[in-house]
C-alpha cells in the first residue's frame, strides 16, 4: 500500500519484542512466535514491497531453519513459501529458468 516505512519499523518493533522474550520451550506449539517463524512473516511482507535482497535472505534462512540436520523438512509449508519467494525475486531480476525452478520445488517438493 505504499506505506513501507511504515512496514520496515513495524517490523523492527516486532523483532525488538520478539528478542525481548524467552526462547520458547516448544517451537512446535502454532500459538508460539519462535525467531524462525518471525523470519518466515518478515520474509513475506519484504517479498510483497519488492524489497529483494531482504526476501531472498530470509527465504534462504527460513529454508535453512526449517530443515533439520539430517536434511528432513520441519516445516515444509514454509519451505515452499520461501521457495515462492525466491523465485518471484529470480524473476524480478530477469532469471526465467531459476524462477521456474523455485516454483516448481515449491508446487512439488519432489522436483530437483
Amino acid at each position: 500500500m505504499g506505506r513501507n516505512d511504515e512496514m520496515l519499523k513495524t517490523l523492527e518493533h516486532g523483532r525488538v519484542l520478539l528478542d525481548g522474550m524467552p526462547y520458547p520451550d516448544n517451537v512446535e506449539n502454532h500459538f508460539m512466535v519462535d525467531p524462525s517463524k518471525y523470519d518466515f512473516y518478515a520474509m513475506d511482507c519484504y517479498r510483497q514491497v519488492g524489497e529483494n535482497r531482504l526476501a531472498r535472505e530470509l527465504s534462504e534462512e527460513v529454508i535453512r531453519a526449517s530443515t533439520d540436520f539430517q536434511n528432513h523438512e520441519r516445516w515444509p509449508m514454509r519451505i515452499a513459501e520461501a521457495q515462492v519467494t525466491l523465485g518471484v525475486v529470480a524473476a524480478r531480476e530477469g532469471n526465467l529458468d531459476e524462477a521456474i525452478g523455485y516454483g516448481r520445488r515449491a508446487l512439488n517438493p519432489l522436483v530437483n
